[in-house]
Order: structure tokens, then C-alpha cells, then sequence
């Protein structure tokens, strides 16, 4: 099983992106979300929104990605379980902590299985607590190699397994333990490919893993050199030479590199030279084509610009050192015959013959570059070729320096601009005036329902109209819409009294903003008085860096805030020595005391 580690979260286009990631379906056959645990959500965006939402500050892992790939087919079951191993490593309850767990499905490829699982988990849980994510990476590669020993796969071998081992035998799986020391070798494997190479060839149209089965399936069924490379080319691949010596890479018809062939085929790179042929090697014109078959050993190197050929025996070493270079293996045995036995060469040169040629022609060389370097010397100004250097190693500060410059002037300008108004003085004097109109426009009906009832009450009929209305039985009803409009004169007054109290609170909710107000006023300018002074602090301490940087280059090693620093100090020191000659200056002028 392969595990893979990666943090998460720090921003919600981060946590969307994971997301989108997850859900693709150009990679995968089918994509299921399981259940997820500890959240309310859903859709996958909406379930690391929700945990990127845990974690009670601003962070760079608000979530954990942990991708679980089998070596063999397993069930969704399988990677539940595995899920959960990972959750209760980092000290929290699976059945609680807010987790997901993505499985994706699709075509088994490089003898992998066909399911694998990504596990999302936050940070914080919902007590507010953060998980054990110290040593992860190598706690998740010691479960990765105990569910490898349980489910009898074969293990996984990595470049700490010393640690992994020590990991297992203190959480008390020894026969893990014991069966990873079984596999170990001395040298510590290496990666075949790289997650920015697979990224390469996947924008290429490549499929990682089947090219490098392609490449082994080659390697297996091949015979010879020739038969390897149709093979090759057969899959759209073909091998060209490295930059390194004896190394040989894999590479698309359009030339996007897959690896190095002995990586891929987990081969030692001197075997895979000894069995391709001489063509597959970086070519030098100095050299015979037979001494290009040969792979020097490390210790027989050197360090100057041609790698060297190793004689075979202490004769031909000394026999080929003439004065002034080492000769080159000329690929014959002691007997003088060549390699291959083909003794009817014998015009080919002796070693002392080719190192005296070797030698001639080096020392031709370096009399030409001799040359050329003090014609060169001759025509360029040092004074400015150094100048261009210092330009080039301060320029990067200075610009910065300058950001800095300009960051500090926008808050500047920024605490500068106009206060806002509050939000809440705002609301309250829209409410008060909103009060005053509805007590206004009910003083309004108070006064009119008052109007009506004191004009019908003068209309009361009176004398001998009484006695005929009472007969006729308009008196009662004079008397009954009298009493109407006075029940009406009434309820509008009760009307207006609420209403003027109503005003009378909004306006004292209006002063109590204004208090308010002022007092936050007075807070911001304080805040914003205190920011500005910081601001340009830093605008004179960033001028005086970069008058430094232009009068010493070697502070263009040091960072922008070490510059900063170095300045501000380098200013008190002058600002504290001028208060010092002032004060000396003003007391000579007063003269001694009588």
C-alpha cells in the first residue's frame, strides 16, 4: 500500500480545489463519496468547506488529504477500515471526528488494485481540539506496512525503513518489523519517477504507469538491444542518452522524458550498460568507438571536462602517463590483441601514442582559451562588469524594498481617508425620523377626530327642536354619533401618546449612537494615528536600506526584514548622536554658569 500525505485547507479556494480534484472523472471510473462523519453537508465542496470551517484561526492545514492506495483489489470496506486505522493514529474517534472518505475506481494498472481511497479529515475537531500530526508521514508508513504484513501482500520497501523498523518494534509490531529487516538492502531504493513528471506526461496524453510497464514489458520479452528499442517504438518510446554518464532515459516520440531506464527496471546502471549498445552512450569525438562501451568506476573519475577511460592493468596505467595528462584505456588485453580477438588490428595506436596525442591536443586548447581570455580582458571595462554585478545582487532588495515603500504609503493614505459612519447611528436616526413622521401624521387624525366631535357636539339640538327630535327619534341618534366621534377623538389620542413615546425613545436611542460614535471615533483615530506613525517609520527605515544596499552590496545577502532592521538601528544611532551634538551645542552657547 502506498500512502501519501498532503496538508490542506488554507483557503477555501484550496479546500474547493481539493474537492473538484476528487470528483474528476476523466482519471476514474466511478467516483463514490461515502458518508461523512461529524458534518452536516450535502455535497463533497460543502463538507471541507464545513471542516475548513473548524479550525479557529486562520491556518495552513485546516485539512489532512490522505490518499490510500492497495497494492492488491480490495473492497470499499477495506478502505474504511484502513481510514479509520489512519484516524485513531492521530489520536481522535472515527465514529466522531469530521472525516470523508472519496473512493476511486478505476482500470488496474502496473499490478495495482483497482480501488483506492482519498481521506479527508480536519484539523480541529468539534471540541475545538487539534489532532497528533507530529512524525505523520512516517506513522502513516509504518500503518501502511502493517496493513501490507496483515492482508499478506508483499511490503514496500522506502528509504527510512531503519526508522520504519524502530517504529514498529516500539508500537509493538515486531514480526512487521521483522519481516521488513528481511527485504532490506544497503542501498536505499530510489523513485522511478517524480508526482512533476507524471503531471508532465499526463498533460502530454501519457499515462505514467503504462509507459514504465510498457518499458519492462520490453525489457522481459527483448533479446538483444535492437529488439528492446522496436519494442520500444512499438509503444511510442525510445531511449536517448542522459547528461550523466552511463545513464539512459526513456522518453516519448515527442521527447517527454518518463525516467531513467535503470530506475524503471530496477537494474544496476552498470548492467544496463554493459548489455545496450555503445550508441546509447553521451558520444566524445576524442575517443576511439570501442573505448565508449566502457562505464568507468567512480574512483577512477576525475573532475575536469572529459570523463576519463580506466586502464586495465597497473602496466597500461603507467604505461599511458605521460607528462602533462592520463592516458586513455585503449580497450586491448595484456597480450596487445583487442578485446574481441580481433588481432589483425595492429595499426591501431599504442596507449603512450594516444596520450601523447591527448595530451598535444589539451594543451593546444588550453593555449587557445589563454588567448581569448586576455583578448576578452582587453575589450571589457572591470569597473563595470563589477558594477553590473552589484546592480544585479541589490536589485532584487531594492525592489522589494520599494513594495515595502509602497505598502507603507497606502496605509498611509489609507488612514488618511474619511472616517465611515456607524452602521447603528445610521439605523437610529432612520428610525427617529421614521417614529416623528408616524407621531406627526397622528397629532394629524387626534386633531381632526377632535374637530368632529366638538362640531357635532355644537350641532345639539335645543327648545322646542329637542322635544320634536326626541319625538321623532333623532335625538337619539344625535346622541349616539356624539358618542362615536368622541370614542374615536379619544382612541386617537391614546394613538399619539404612544407614538410620542415611541419618538421619544428612538430619540434617545440616537443620542446614546452619537455617544457611542464619538467614543469609537476617537478609537479609530487613535488606531489609525498609531498605524500611520508605523507606516512611515518604515518608509524612512526602507530609504535608508536602500541608500545602504546602494553603497554596500554585501547587504544584498541578508532578507528585507534584516535590512529593515539594520537600518532603523543604523537611524536611531545617528538620530540619538544628533540630539547629543545639539544638546552640547546649546549648552557651549549658554556659557558657565556664574
Amino acid at each position: 500500500m502506498i500512502v501519501v500525505h498532503v496538508r490542506h485547507g488554507r483557503s477555501s479556494t484550496d479546500a474547493r480545489r481539493l474537492a473538484v480534484h476528487l470528483l474528476r472523472l476523466d482519471d476514474n471510473a466511478a467516483v463514490e463519496v461515502l458518508p461523512a462523519v461529524g458534518i452536516v453537508a450535502d455535497d463533497l465542496p460543502g463538507m471541507l468547506a464545513a471542516m475548513r470551517r473548524l479550525a479557529p484561526r486562520p491556518t495552513s492545514a485546516a485539512l489532512h488529504h490522505v490518499a490510500l492506495s492497495p497494492a492488491a483489489d480490495c473492497s470499499a470496506a477495506d478502505l474504511r477500515g484502513d481510514a479509520d486505522r489512519v484516524l485513531r493514529e492521530v489520536g481522535v474517534d472515527p465514529n466522531v471526528h469530521p472525516h470523508v472518505l472519496v473512493v476511486h475506481s478505476k482500470a488496474s494498472a502496473g499490478g495495482r488494485g483497482s480501488l483506492h481511497g482519498h481521506l479527508v479529515f480536519a484539523h480541529w475537531g468539534l471540541d475545538g481540539a487539534p489532532i497528533r500530526d507530529g512524525w505523520i508521514r512516517l506513522r502513516l508508513e509504518r500503518i501502511a506496512r502493517e496493513v501490507e504484513f496483515d492482508r499478506g501482500e508483499p511490503l514496500t520497501r522506502g528509504r527510512h525503513d531503519k526508522a520504519l523498523s524502530r517504529a514498529l518494534h516500539a508500537n509493538g509490531r515486531a514480526d512487521v518489523a521483522t519481516a521488513l529487516d528481511a527485504i532490506a538492502t544497503p542501498e536505499a531504493p530510489k523513485s522511478a519517477t517524480t508526482s512533476n513528471r507524471r503531471q508532465t506526461l499526463k498533460r502530454a496524453g501519457v499515462s505514467d504507469t503504462g509507459a514504465r510497464a510498457a518499458v519492462k514489458a520490453a525489457w522481459e520479452a527483448a533479446r538483444t538491444p535492437e529488439t528492446f528499442r522496436a519494442a520500444l517504438g512499438s509503444s511510442g518510446l525510445a531511449i536517448r542518452p542522459g547528461a550523466k554518464r552511463g545513464v539512459l532515459l526513456v522518453t516519448t516520440t515527442n521527447g517527454v522524458e518518463v525516467g531513467a531506464l535503470d530506475r524503471i527496471l530496477r537494474i544496476p546502471r552498470e548492467e544496463i550498460g554493459r548489455m545496450m549498445e555503445p550508441r546509447d552512450e553521451p558520444a566524445d569525438p576524442a575517443i576511439e568507438p570501442r573505448e565508449r562501451n566502457l562505464i568507468p568506476h567512480k574512483d577512477d573519475r576525475r573532475d575536469d571536462d572529459e570523463a576519463p577511460a580506466v586502464a586495465r592493468t597497473p602496466m597500461e596505467r603507467r604505461g599511458a602517463e605521460p607528462a602533462g595528462g592520463v592516458a586513455r584505456d585503449t580497450d586491448r588485453n595484456s597480450t596487445g590483441a583487442t578485446a574481441d580477438g580481433d588481432a589483425a588490428s595492429a595499426d591501431r595506436a599504442s596507449p603512450a601514442k594516444l596520450a601523447d596525442a591527448e595530451w598535444a591536443q589539451r594543451r593546444r586548447r588550453r593555449v587557445q582559451e589563454l588567448a581569448a581570455s586576455r583578448a576578452l580582458a582587453e575589450v571589457i571595462d572591470i569597473g563595470a562588469v563589477k558594477a553590473e554585478v552589484v546592480r544585479r545582487a541589490t536589485r532584487p532588495r531594492i525592489v522589494a524594498l520599494q513594495q515595502v515603500i509602497a505598502r507603507s504609503q497606502a496605509l498611509i493614505d489609507q488612514c488618511n481617508s474619511p472616517m465611515p459612519t456607524s452602521a447603528a447611528l445610521t439605523a437610529a436616526i432612520a428610525r427617529r425620523d421614521r417614529t416623528k413622521a408616524t407621531a406627526a401624521k397622528a397629532r394629524a387624525k387626534a386633531e381632526r377626530s377632535s374637530a368632529i366631535a366638538e362640531k357635532i357636539a355644537g350641532n345639539e339640538p335645543r327648545g322646542i327642536r329637542r322635544l320634536f327630535s326626541w319625538l321623532s327619534g333623532a335625538l337619539h341618534r344625535y346622541r349616539a354619533s356624539l358618542a362615536k366621534a368622541e370614542a374615536a377623538a379619544e382612541q386617537q389620542r391614546q394613538t399619539l401618546g404612544a407614538m410620542e413615546f415611541i419618538a421619544k425613545g428612538a430619540e434617545f436611542t440616537v443620542d446614546l449612537e452619537y455617544e457611542r460614535a464619538s467614543k469609537t471615533v476617537a478609537a479609530e483615530k487613535a488606531r489609525r494615528k498609531d498605524v500611520a506613525d508605523s507606516a512611515r517609520e518604515t518608509i524612512l527605515s526602507a530609504q535608508r536600506a536602500t541608500a545602504m544596499l546602494s553603497r554596500d552590496d554585501a547587504l544584498a545577502e541578508l532578507s528585507v526584514d534584516d535590512c529593515l532592521r539594520r537600518a532603523w538601528t543604523v537611524r536611531r544611532r545617528e538620530d540619538a548622536e544628533a540630539a547629543r551634538r545639539e544638546m552640547e551645542a546649546s549648552l557651549s552657547a549658554t556659557g558657565p554658569r556664574m
